[in-house]
C-alpha cells in the first residue's frame, strides 16, 4: 500500500557484521554535501536512480529523510489546451522516500510500487563507496510474527501446544539475550528438556498446557503466557511448531493459530488517503512510527547489533560517477 512504510536496519558491514565505528548518519551528511556539487544520477540494477534534496528534522539532528527517484521508462504524454495528447519532453521520476533515525538505528522506506525498491537504494548508496575499503552498506528487513500479533490482541489463551525437535541443543530454544534465573519457568523448561534428551534420547518432544474443561472465560495467565511465547526463538530448528488456542471473548468459539513460519515485514500504515507519502509527511509523523511499531522493531535491532566489529580504517572518499 502506498500509504505505508516498511522498516529496516541499515549499517556498514564487514564479514556480514555491522561495523561499530562507521556511522550511517555521518555517511548521509557527507553524501548530502557531496551531491550539492556532483552528479546525482546513477545506473544501478539496470535502472536509472537519483535523489532530490535531503530533508532534516529541525527537532532532532539525528534524523534525515531522503527522497529517491527511479526514471520512468517509455514515453509519457499530457493533454494540451487543444485536448490532444502531447509528448512530455522531460525526464519523469517515480519516487520513494526513506527516513533514518540514528538514535533508534532504524530505517523506514515508503512502498510505492512505481518507485525504486529498497534494493535499488542499497545499490545506489554503495555506488559511492570505494570497493577497496572492504566494507559496504547493507539494508535488512525487520520482521514480526503476524500470528503472535493476533494472540496479543486476544482476551483468553485456552491452550498452547509445543512441538520441539529434541535433537537440537536446548540453548537455541529461547532468544539469546534472555537472562534465565535459577527458579524461573524458563530454567525449569530447559531442565525438563535436557533430562528427556539425556535419559531417553528421543527425536521429538511435545507437550500441551491448557485450562482443560474450565468455564468459557477461563484462560492461562495471559501476560505470563504471552511473555513466554515472545521469548521463544521461533526461527530456530528446535521449534517444529507452536499452536495457540485462543478466544477474543467468552462467547466466541475457540480459534487456533500456528506461530512457526508466520513472519512478515514490519510495516506501518498511515491513516491518510494518498498515492504516495511525501518526504515532508514522513518527517513530520515519524514519532507515530516509533510509538506504534517499537514493540516489533526494538528487539530485532538489538539482536542485529549484538555482534559488532570495529575496523582500523574508517576514513573514505566518496566515489565519482564513471
Amino acid at each position: 500500500m502506498a500509504n505505508s512504510v516498511r522498516l529496516y536496519t541499515i549499517a556498514f558491514e564487514k564479514d556480514k557484521k555491522p561495523i561499530k565505528n562507521i556511522s550511517i548518519l555521518d555517511f548521509f551528511k557527507k553524501l548530502n554535501k557531496y551531491l550539492e556539487k556532483s552528479y546525482k544520477v546513477r545506473n544501478v540494477l539496470n535502472k536509472t536512480i537519483t535523489c532530490s534534496k535531503f530533508y532534516f528534522d529541525n527537532n532532532n539532528s539525528n534524523r534525515i529523510v531522503i527522497p529517491f527517484g527511479k526514471l520512468k521508462e517509455g514515453i509519457s504524454y499530457t493533454i494540451n489546451n487543444e485536448s490532444t495528447f502531447e509528448e512530455i519532453n522531460t525526464d519523469i521520476f517515480n519516487i520513494n522516500s526513506l527516513e533514518y533515525d540514528e538514535e533508534e538505528k532504524l530505517l523506514a522506506f515508503t512502498t510505492s510500487g512505481d518507485g525504486p525498491t529498497i534494493n535499488h537504494i542499497e545499490a545506489y548508496l554503495n555506488s559511492f563507496i570505494p570497493e577497496d575499503k572492504g566494507f559496504a552498506i547493507k539494508i535488512h528487513p525487520i520482521f514480526k510474527n503476524k500470528n503472535l500479533n493476533t494472540i496479543r490482541k486476544a482476551k483468553y489463551i485456552r491452550r498452547v501446544e509445543f512441538l520441539l525437535d529434541i535433537s537440537q541443543p536446548s540453548t537455541t530454544l529461547f532468544n539469546h539475550d534472555l537472562v534465565v534465573n535459577k527458579n524461573s519457568l524458563f530454567k525449569k523448561l530447559i531442565s525438563l528438556y535436557n533430562s528427556f534428551q539425556e535419559e531417553l534420547s528421543p527425536k521429538s518432544f511435545s507437550f500441551s498446557i491448557g485450562v482443560g474443561r474450565a468455564g468459557k472465560d477461563s484462560s492461562l495467565e495471559f501476560e505470563n503466557m504471552l511473555y513466554l511465547l515472545e521469548q521463544i526463538n521461533l526461527n530456530s530448528e528446535i521449534v517444529k511448531e507452536i499452536i495457540v488456542h485462543y478466544k477474543n471473548n467468552s462467547q466466541e468459539s475457540v480459534e487456533w493459530s500456528k506461530l512457526k513460519n508466520s513472519n512478515v515485514l514490519v510495516e506501518h500504515h498511515f491513516n491518510i488517503d494518498t498515492k504516495n507519502i511525501s518526504p515532508e509527511y514522513l518527517r513530520d509523523n515519524w514519532i507515530e512510527v516509533l510509538n506504534e511499531e517499537r514493540i516489533y522493531f526494538r528487539r530485532e535491532i538489538e539482536n542485529y547489533y549484538k555482534e559488532q566489529v570495529q575496523v582500523n580504517e574508517t576514513e573514505y572518499q566518496l566515489k565519482e560517477v564513471k
